[in-house]
């Protein structure tokens, strides 16, 4: 198929600004792993770009003398993992009941997902917290505090609520709980928006 003129031109400006933008990102990247490798007399004087200058790896040595260097990267592993997964089972369990069918209080909830959303306790309110619930200085401290955001909780009503309340009805009819309807029905056919959230929950962890 034959591009018109407007099309090609549109095209070459639409790909250099996409490179721009690349090379924008990809620049700090570059730099910190050509510093990485460079000297420090070379960083000192400011000589070091993209290319690595008075090639080292002193830098690496330090890091993995480190004694605590694999602790905290199984620190790393761990909390993002158990923190998306802990994030994603009570933010599902919180949608599900405002997506379906109205129940009383619902209005009240849904307010209170919204303002939770636009305010937040704060440092010290949170410290109160964890202290007074015997969480200090545990892994709970850190998985249980921030584990709900209220835009998530949002995201997730919404995708449940693309879905046929019918479904829901005829697996009442079979005898399903409301657990189970969430677990076996609401979160399989809700998959893009289970992967979105936990994207945004993992990276924030």
């Amino acid at each position: 198929m034959k591009l018109s003129k407007g099309r090609i031109i549109f095209q070459c400006i639409n790909y250099t600004i996409l490179f721009l933008l690349m090379a924008a990102a990809l620049y700090p990247v570059l730099y910190v792993f050509a510093a990485s490798l460079s000297s420090f007399e070379f960083l000192a004087q400011g000589k070091v770009g993209i290319i690595p200058m008075g090639l080292t790896i002193d830098a690496y040595k330090r890091i993995l003398s480190y004694p605590m260097i694999g602790r905290a990267y199984l620190n790393t592993i761990f909390y993002t993992v158990a923190g998306t997964a802990v994030s994603l089972l009570l933010s599902s369990l919180a949608a599900y009941p405002l997506s379906r069918r109205p129940f009383p209080g619902q209005k009240f909830m849904s307010a209170v997902v919204v303002v939770a959303m636009l305010f937040s306790a704060g440092m010290i309110p949170t410290f109160l917290i964890v202290t007074k619930l015997n969480m200090y200085n545990t892994v709970w401290s850190i998985l249980l505090p921030t584990s709900v955001s209220s835009f998530n909780v949002i995201l997730l009503k919404n995708f449940f609520q693309q879905i046929p309340y019918e479904l829901e009805e005829s697996a009442s009819l079979d005898g399903c709980s409301q657990l189970k309807i969430l677990f076996k029905i609401i979160l399989p056919l809700s998959l893009p928006g289970i992967v979105t959230v936990g994207l945004f929950y993992a990276v924030a962890q």
